[in-house]
């Protein structure tokens, strides 16, 4: 039936909305634990943005963007942003 249909569908889109992508997870975590700081982290077409309101600690990411790269196992180009 035609209600049948429309809950399908809401139950997927909910639950895609619920799990962010994995190396999301993984960044977020990494620069908590070894900056004690939250970042907003997200995927352009072939490119990871983060993004943070603190100059300094982009500048840090960024310096150490080949450890961050290791130890998450990332395979796309990385953006850093401040704002």
């Amino acid at each position: 039936s035609y209600n049948k249909g429309v809950d399908d569908i809401a139950n997927i889109l909910n639950q895609s909305r619920l799990k962010a992508p994995d190396e999301i997870s993984l960044i977020k975590d990494y620069i908590l634990k070894k900056h004690n700081s939250s970042v907003v982290v997200s995927l352009k077409n072939d490119s990871i943005v983060i993004s943070s309101g603190s100059s300094s600690l982009i500048n840090e990411l960024r310096l150490g963007s080949y450890e961050l790269i290791k130890e998450c196992k990332l395979d796309k180009k990385l953006v850093f942003k401040i704002g």
